[in-house]
Order: C-alpha cells, then sequence, then structure tokens
C-alpha cells in the first residue's frame, strides 16, 4: 500500500551525504478541526444551538407576558391614585422604571428556576436542563446569578452582545457560551 492511500504524501529530500531519501510525512485529511466534546461530565448530550435557540424564544414569551401585565399595573395604579400625571412620569419614571422591572423580573425568573430545577419553562420546551459543566449537577444560586448577570451584560449591548455572546456555542469545543463558560455551566439534553 502506498502512502497517499494511507493519507500521506512522499517527499523526497536529500540527507547530508547528498543521497536523497523518500520520507513519509503523515496528513490526516479526515479531520479538519478537533474534536468537540458531546457529553457532560455524567454522559448527557450537550445542547446545541437550535435547542438554545428555541428555549431563549419561549422564555422571552413568558417574560414578556408576565412584564406587560406587571407593567400594565405600574402605569395604571400611579394615574388612578395619583390623578393625571404628567407626559414627563411616563417616558422618565415609567419607562426607564418599567425596564428595570422587566430585568428584575427576568432575573428573577431565571436564577430561580435554574437554581431550583435546573431548567425554565423554555428549556423544559426545549428538553435542556442547565448543570456544572465540571460535575454535571444542578447549578448553584451563585453560578445561576453569574451566569445572568453576565448574559444580561452581553445583552446591553443591541444586536451584537447578544450575538456574540449566544454565538460563542457554535465555535466553541465545549459548546457553550460566554454567560456559561463565567458561571461554569453547561447546557445538557435532558432526553
Amino acid at each position: 500500500m502506498n502512502a497517499d492511500a494511507q493519507g500521506g504524501e512522499w517527499v523526497a529530500r536529500s540527507d547530508f551525504e547528498g543521497r536523497v531519501v523518500r520520507e513519509t510525512i503523515s496528513v490526516n485529511f479526515n479531520r479538519t478541526r478537533s474534536p468537540r466534546n458531546e457529553t457532560d461530565p455524567l454522559g448527557r448530550p450537550l445542547a446545541g444551538f437550535p435547542r438554545r435557540v428555541l428555549a431563549t424564544l419561549v422564555d422571552t414569551a413568558v417574560i414578556f407576558c408576565v412584564s406587560a401585565l406587571v407593567l400594565v399595573v405600574y402605569w395604571v395604579l400611579p394615574w388612578r391614585f395619583f390623578g393625571n400625571l404628567s407626559f414627563w412620569w411616563l417616558f422618565t419614571g415609567g419607562l426607564v422604571g418599567g425596564q428595570i422591572l422587566a430585568g428584575l423580573i427576568r432575573g428573577l425568573y431565571d436564577v430561580l428556576s435554574w437554581s431550583l430545577w435546573s431548567q425554565t419553562l423554555g428549556n423544559k420546551v426545549a428538553s435542556t436542563l442547565v448543570v456544572n459543566g465540571k460535575t454535571g449537577r444542578p447549578v448553584t444560586v451563585v453560578q445561576a446569578t453569574v451566569r445572568f448577570l453576565v448574559q444580561f451584560g452581553f445583552h446591553l449591548v443591541p444586536a451584537l452582545g447578544p450575538a456574540v455572546d449566544n454565538g460563542w456555542c457554535l465555535f466553541s469545543q465545549d459548546r457553550r457560551t460566554l454567560h456559561d463558560k463565567a458561571a461554569r455551566t453547561a447546557v445538557v439534553r435532558s432526553r
């Protein structure tokens, strides 16, 4: 069998005395990049990008509905009890306060869901769990909080922040996003 059939190629070179020596250089044509880590420490398969996107979309819809109800109360109650509020209240206190309130709701939802049940409603629909990346066990409250804060920080930069953070799992060896790496968590398939 020649060297080409084995994935190498023949190279002719001269040794120190001028003799031509045939040598085989081994080249692996079958693998273009290093292998991915496909399981967590407990042997569960890691979740891919489509499952993560599905979970994010479902969680965003849930948070939107809950936040909308809370914000209606947040905007209606001041008018009910204090009369006609100024236009300034609506666009400063109302919108800014509403955004802060929506961020707090999302933070509580994510941190409590990840630390108590290892999954949000979106993770449940996508059949995924958020686990400790080193042990495969459920995440702690501290890990869930760090994961949320880093994720929230990336989302403060419109479009580019979430794209970099979530797109990282497409190129990462272990399919983890930047907020997963910061919190030392991983997202695995539950079934």
